[in-house]
């Protein structure tokens, strides 16, 4: 929804725009009792942004040519060339026109204004007093253009004619741009006049832009004409065509329906149009300046703290919503956490009086337990020294393994090195009948090879023969018979802390 205030000659009045419908609300005598019925009604206006259209027949143009400059020195430039121009009014409004293709590149700007501010000040001065947020100010010459485009006409030059109030607005458009625009006075309001009054504005607009030279003697000319279809017999027997200017009728209802304009006109005239067009494309220019919308610039501000605020508040809820749920979240999974823990306590003191009484305090079971531990972790596998005696035996092809007997010594602290030791037992066999000095011979051999591993300590349980300085060589006797040549060897290794 947005609300738009129409001035023209006579009044000021009020319109309401809602999703392409347009009605009006209120209207008000350019007298001071209007000003005064609107300044009571201005409270009830202030709740939005205010766009004023103007209608003013006290409109100028002047096209200028300015240097290539951008930013600040530009807009001091043309604010320049305004007040040189039209020095009377602060109302003014510029649209560049592009750039010469010559080396400077100077730019052609178009300049207009409201030549009499005093017909806006009496309206103005009442927004001002209430605060109401006054957003821009706009001319009908600027919307003539962009809404003819949009009715699907855009030819590079042409004229539009179109009736409000009680006048004819004449506007000189160059692709798409409004370059002159006036206003006629219409004191006979009947179809037959309206239609006379439209084709006679139409002539003198073409011989007032071939005086001025900006269209040439011989170049053609069409005039659209924006009317209900049940003046456009009537206005079509008024508006003939002559060499140099072309009539063509617009039908106000196809057109509204063409633009999205929901309340069609019931007559000829375009306020409607012109405020749809305001509503849905707004021009980038408008003449109001920067000291005049001070109260839109705080209405702005205002909404803006509002909408932070609102915000915030959002935010906060959200983050209270956030942490109170996860509160109660936590809350259940503690509860839940606490049941499941004395239920366990209950199941071990269960399973724990099922346990036999051991007859030992805590602390004697816990050095067991720490002991047991460290002999577990100390507890090692034979693969290490077996690979290394399978080394050695691998070149000793007469030596006959019968047993291997391994255990592993734990240490009595971690600065104490484990050991562990392996008994050998196995006899030398050699081929054919070997005498007991060669029998000896090759478990000489496996010792000394046994003896060449630096971190293996070997001693010689049992020879093959027992030798006595005293006696001859014989074979072994135990106990326990042994094979023939059989020895036994215990080999020891200890291993770093």
């Amino acid at each position: 929804m947005k609300r738009f205030l129409y001035l023209d000659a006579h009044r000021l009045s009020v319109w309401l725009w809602r999703h392409g419908e347009v009605a009006l609300e209120h209207s008000f005598e350019n007298s001071p009792e209007g000003v005064a019925r609107f300044e009571t009604i201005l409270p009830t206006l202030t709740d939005q942004p205010l766009t004023l259209l103007s209608n003013s027949p006290e409109e100028a143009y002047q096209q200028d040519t300015i240097p290539f400059l951008r930013g600040a020195d530009r807009e001091a430039v043309i604010r320049r060339r305004c007040s040189q121009f039209f020095f009377s009014t602060p109302l003014t409004v510029s649209v560049t026109l592009g750039h010469e293709k010559s080396r400077r590149r100077n730019e052609r700007v178009l300049l207009s204004a409201f030549t009499n501010p005093a017909a806006f000040e009496a309206w103005l001065a009442p927004l001002a007093r209430v605060g109401a947020p006054l957003k821009s100010l706009h001319g009908i010459g600027q919307l003539g253009g962009p809404m003819l485009q949009r009715l699907g006409y855009a030819p590079a030059r042409c004229i539009l004619l179109t009736l409000q109030d009680n006048s004819v607005r004449e506007s000189f458009i160059v692709s798409g741009i409004t370059v002159f625009s006036r206003v006629a006075p219409l004191p006979d309001s009947s179809l037959a006049a309206t239609a006379g009054a439209l084709a006679a504005e139409a002539r003198k607009l073409h011989q007032y832009l071939l005086g001025q030279r900006l269209i040439g003697r011989n170049d053609g000319l069409t005039a659209y004409v924006l009317a209900h279809p049940q003046a456009m017999q009537t206005v079509r027997t008024s508006c003939i065509d002559s060499a140099n200017l072309r009539f063509e009728l617009i039908d106000n209802q196809q057109g509204a329906r063409k633009i999205g304009l929901k309340t069609p006109p019931e007559d000829s005239h375009a306020e409607a149009f012109f405020i749809h067009q305001l509503a849905i494309l707004p021009p980038p220019q408008q003449y109001l300046g920067e000291n005049l919308r001070h109260d839109y610039r705080l209405f702005l501000l205002k909404r803006t703290l509002l909408a932070f605020s609102a915000l915030s508040v959002v935010a906060a809820a959200l983050a209270s919503a956030y942490f109170f749920f996860g509160g109660f979240q936590q809350r259940q999974e503690t509860t839940a956490l606490l049941a499941q823990g004395n239920a366990m306590e209950l199941r071990y003191r269960g399973i724990a009086a099922t346990f036999p009484h051991i007859q030992i305090d805590n602390d004697a079971l816990r050095q067991i337990i720490n002991r047991y531990a460290g002999l577990q972790r100390h507890q090692g596998k034979p693969r290490a020294l077996f690979a290394q005696i399978s080394q050695v035996l691998d070149k000793q092809p007469a030596i006959d393994v019968e047993s291997l007997e391994w255990k592993q010594t734990a240490p009595v602290d971690t600065a104490t090195a484990s050991e562990e030791s392996l008994t050998l037992t196995g006899q030398v066999r050699l081929t054919g009948k070997a005498t007991p000095r060669q029998t000896m011979t090759g478990f000489d051999a496996l010792v000394a090879a046994l003896r060449t591993q630096s971190d293996l300590s070997v001693q010689v349980l049992r020879p093959p023969f027992d030798i006595d300085p005293a006696q001859g060589i014989k074979g072994n006797s135990t106990d326990q018979p042994l094979s023939p040549h059989s020895f036994a060897l215990g080999i020891s290794r200890k291993e770093t802390p």
